[in-house]
């Protein structure tokens, strides 16, 4: 659930260099360890006497009493069945409402025992309600919509009515299969023999109104509305009440109006708006979010059923699904980031109550709701939903929060951490410890409330803006920011040191990815996953060892049949020379020295080798051949494939039918194959006091635990052989009693793990073998080259490059200029 960086990380990579300039400075600032608890929320005036003299009458000022807040976890009373499917407004009890999707009964047939445990469960949606206690109430009166057999109810979207009333959108989903049943439905062979055909659909939309306690007030059926609206791109996806009982159901492209007994009022449209939610003011009136650079919240005038802009408000670094009706001086609730904001409405102005990072709260969970009680505490969960990637979750708590004196908190010393826009994961790993670590925490400045509709990059300026005036934080989330540039100008602090000292994670990381991430042979960030971009081909044609120069390769393509293309007739010049520049960089930059070598024979075969592709290539979508078939017919040499997990693996290699080679592009030396980092990776800064602290927090990020969270390739090796044996287990077919089937062989009959689209056919992807699982060790510990550039210099490499590929000057003419101009930026740099 991680919001995209990706359009402001090249922006920010640009306004950090501007901090090169007082690298110098910045190394040799120092912090003072600052001593938590530090405010957070509000102060309140105290009267304290002065000191005095003599007889005098002593004078009192008011100094504040700093107020934090405080949580307080609160284990629920009993568990709530099935997946949780979403958490919504408290009643005016502070109950939070809670939906979820699980057994609801049984359509074991008469006189049936059944053979196996939920053999014939009927699946349905339940409610919950939450009390600030931990106590959990089911609503046993609320009745699913009757369904045939093989149809499953679902609650699209859910909201509760200022009447303290249950707004629900639901669908009934069936589906049937009337063809042959030779082959396993769903399977490879069933795929190409057309057999999808054969299945059926059907989906029928219901919205209800739901007493409090569950049961039934209204139901209107709005499948075939609904339908005619899907042509218009039409989709449900929130609803809500006003004040006035009428009923919105969101689509996205509009919102659907109907008044309280379902009867249709109208649409609300806007010529190229996009609604992402609709929701009910505190003070019944209806509103939208807006989506755009920054989300907007725009109300609706329910008379002519337009949007009413005079209720309008920007809500900077809006995430997820937090917006909340608000209370007392607030109309609204959202988060941004790791911020929990409220809004004014009036005035479109917006405060910062807390940081729930900083509140020792996962604000990972906090994106499924936080609410303000009447009594101005603050309510959320925390691990209510279902973990992802499998990895067990802890205990579902409610948590509340209250305001105590700062001075009722233990102290601990604070380490800072600036970051735009954290990570879920990490957003994880800081509250655990801050929550466990006896005498240091964790404080995040997340600057992602500073995000402006008219400029993006405002977060990444206003970071840049505190470092350079000397507020630099012990750890700093480097995404988007040239670590190796600020690390080899003294900013960053080398991590090898900590990681070879570390008993646990010494040697028990990929080494390979390592060095490929290092900068002069320092570690300046941490790891978290990655994936690899290399070139596979045949090995009868590439040969069996990876790695190859450009001749070796031109000589490989001679042996193939005329006219065949080293890679997909898709590939660019700007592609295949931002590839090979990437991985040689490190040969013609010298950040350390500040040196170029781009007058050498190496930058002038890649400007050679660049030469021979296309500048631009046109094709037609229905007649292009695709890769595996360009392959099988001799008209391409190899394909570049992104592995991302073992299936990619597997598939690519399957283009060729044959053995293969990861043989990677062609390099002056080594291996042609580069790694992707997934993450940006954090760095302490050398302004840290306190380095092995920061150290204690951020090893967690390499440890098998962390590790086994991401994806896709996880960095230690321990946490990689949990995955690779679960991808090496075969799964079997078995029967309605559990029972495994055997072929007429006596074999059993392996199920595939996944199947895939290869050329015009579907393939099958059972699972690995030890043979691929080889192969997919030997690329990884042959890569040394990491997919990383400075978006600066790549254009003024590419800009100095265009009068060569244009046939306007001479290659050593090119790099000539090229060197001066990049010599000239990298002393700008120092």
């Amino acid at each position: 659930m991680k919001m995209n960086r990706s359009y402001s990380r090249a922006r920010a990579g640009a306004v950090l260099l501007a901090l090169c300039l007082m690298i110098t400075i910045l190394a040799g600032c120092t912090t003072e360890p600052v001593v938590s608890p530090a405010p957070t929320a509000s102060a309140a005036p105290v009267t304290t006497p002065a000191p005095t003299s003599g007889g005098e009458t002593p004078v009192h000022t008011e100094t504040p009493e700093i107020y934090m807040y405080q949580p307080q976890y609160i284990p629920l009373q009993s568990e709530i069945e099935g997946m949780v499917t979403g958490m919504y407004s408290p009643d005016k009890d502070g109950r939070l409402l809670v939906c979820s999707v699980g057994t609801v009964g049984s359509n074991t047939p008469e006189g049936v025992t059944p053979e196996f445990e939920g053999q014939y469960d009927v699946t349905g949606i339940l409610f919950y309600r939450i009390a600030p206690d931990g106590s959990v109430e089911k609503l046993e009166k609320y009745q699913n919509l009757e369904t045939a057999d093989g149809a499953a109810p679902f609650s699209y979207a859910v909201s509760t009515t200022p009447e303290g009333q249950i707004l629900s959108l639901e669908s009934v989903f069936r589906s049937w299969y009337d063809g042959p049943d030779d082959e396993v439905l769903y399977s490879a062979e069933w795929y190409n023999k057309g057999y999808q055909k054969f299945l059926h659909t059907e989906e029928n939309y219901y919205l209800r109104r739901l007493a409090s306690d569950g049961s039934e007030v209204m139901c209107a059926n709005l499948t075939d509305r609904l339908a005619g609206l899907a042509f218009q791109g039409f989709f449900p996806r929130s609803v809500a009440m006003d004040g006035e009982g009428r009923c919105y159901v969101n689509g996205g492209v509009g919102i659907l109006v109907l008044d309280r007994d379902g009867t249709e009022l109208g649409m609300v449209e806007a010529p190229g708006a996009y609604f992402t939610s609709v929701l009910c003011l505190k003070d019944g009136r209806p509103a939208v979010l807006n989506q755009g650079m920054s989300m907007t919240l725009r109300g609706i005038d329910p008379e002519t059923l337009e949007l009413d802009d005079s209720l309008r408000c920007v809500l900077p670094g809006l995430s997820g699904r937090t917006v909340s009706t608000g209370g007392g001086d607030y109309d609204l609730y959202y988060t941004s980031g790791t911020n929990f904001l409220g809004c004014r409405l009036e005035d479109g102005t917006t405060e910062t109550i807390l940081n729930w990072l900083n509140a020792d709260v996962d604000s990972a969970s906090v994106l499924n709701g936080a609410w303000v009680l009447a009594d101005g505490r603050i309510l959320t969960t925390e691990n209510l939903f279902t973990p992802q990637y499998g990895v067990p979750g802890e205990e579902p708590d409610l948590v509340i929060l209250s305001q105590v004196p700062a001075s009722s908190i233990p102290e601990k010393t604070v380490l800072t951490l600036a970051t735009v826009n954290m990570d879920f994961n990490m957003q994880s790993l800081v509250t655990k410890f801050n929550r466990s670590d006896p005498d240091f925490r964790i404080e995040v400045r997340d600057y992602a409330q500073y995000t402006s509709q008219d400029d993006p990059n405002a977060p990444y300026t206003k970071l840049a803006a505190e470092i350079m005036a000397g507020n630099v934080p012990d750890i700093l989330d480097l995404s988007g920011m040239p670590q190796g540039k600020l690390g080899a100008r003294g900013l960053l602090l080398d991590l090898l040191p900590f990681l070879e000292a570390d008993e646990e994670l010494n040697g028990a990381l990929f080494e390979s990815v390592l060095n490929a991430v290092k900068t002069d042979g320092k570690l300046y960030r941490t790891v978290g996953s990655f994936q690899l971009i290399s070139a596979v081909g045949a090995s009868s044609v590439v040969g069996g060892t990876p790695g190859w120069t450009l001749a070796e390769m031109n000589a490989a393509l001679k042996t193939m049949p005329e006219g065949c293309e080293p890679f997909n007739h898709e590939m660019t010049r700007n592609q295949i020379f931002n590839a090979v520049l990437t991985m040689e960089l490190n040969k013609l930059v010298d950040w350390e020295k500040g040196e170029c070598y781009f007058d050498s024979p190496l930058f002038l075969e890649l400007l050679d080798f660049a030469a021979q592709f296309p500048e631009s290539v046109e094709f037609d979508p229905l007649t292009m051949e695709d890769e595996p078939t360009r392959i099988a017919s001799g008209k391409q040499m190899l394909a570049v494939g992104n592995i991302y997990d073992f299936n990619s693996f597997q598939m690519y290699n399957a283009y060729f039918g044959v053995d293969t080679t990861w043989i990677g592009f062609p390099m002056s030396e080594g291996v042609g194959s580069e790694f992707q980092i997934i993450d940006g990776g954090y760095g302490i800064t050398s302004a840290c006091a306190h380095p092995e602290a920061a150290w204690r927090f951020l090893r967690k990020i390499f440890t098998k635990d962390y590790q086994l969270s991401l994806n896709p390739f996880p960095i230690n090796r321990e946490a990689y052989d949990v995955l690779l044996e679960k991808a090496m287990t075969p799964t079997y077919m078995r029967d309605e009693n559990g029972n495994i089937l055997l072929d007429a062989s006596g074999e059993k009959i392996e199920m595939p793990k996944n199947h895939w689209p290869v050329g015009s056919q579907i393939v099958d992807f059972f699972a690995l073998t030890q043979e691929e699982a080889d192969q997919l060790m030997d690329l990884i510990q042959r890569t040394d080259c990491l997919r990383s550039m400075d978006q600066t210099l790549l254009q003024k490499i590419t800009q100095e490059c265009q009068p060569f590929f244009a046939g306007q000057k001479a290659a050593e003419e090119v790099a000539r200029l090229l060197q001066s101009k990049i010599s000239i930026y990298l002393s700008e740099q120092g």
